[in-house]
């Protein structure tokens, strides 16, 4: 049986840089859990679209998208990236060349298309899962 590819997302890469105290919205939350701009700072998520992908045919790829939990004031520039989990290694997979996601300042979702491959080696093998994340720029 081929195996299935399930997407980890790592939350914990994302650090937005602060908000002028002056701005109307507040910052994003940081990294670290510590908020910048105020207990109410959106914090960003990561969304892979399907969860789990086949390792070949039609459903071997992953769409990843970015959400904020409230407004910035500023782009909020998200620069995806994968690695590889449990059973997999670098070559099951691929990470389409574009890997920027962008939330448009006033806005709570990401435009732009990141995609994930899963690479079909023809060799039965447990399910594995890569671990997809992003550093974050504004």
């Amino acid at each position: 049986m081929r195996s299935a590819f399930v997407g980890v997302l790592a939350a914990s890469a994302f650090a937005v840089p602060a908000l002028p105290a002056s701005a109307a919205t507040p910052a994003v939350e940081l990294a670290s859990g510590l908020q910048s701009g105020g207990e109410n700072a959106p914090a960003a998520t990561l969304v892979l679209a399907p969860a789990a992908i086949a390792e070949s045919g039609p459903g071997n790829v992953g769409t990843v998208t970015a959400t904020l939990s409230g407004l910035s004031s500023e782009d909020v520039i998200l620069t995806v990236a994968v690695a590889a989990g449990s059973n997999a290694r670098t070559g099951d997979f691929t990470l389409s060349s574009a890997k920027m996601l962008t939330i448009a300042a006033g806005e709570t979702t990401s435009t732009g298309t990141v995609t994930i491959t899963a690479t079909d080696d023809a060799t039965d093998a447990p399910d594995k899962s890569v671990t997809v994340s992003a550093t974050v720029s504004g």
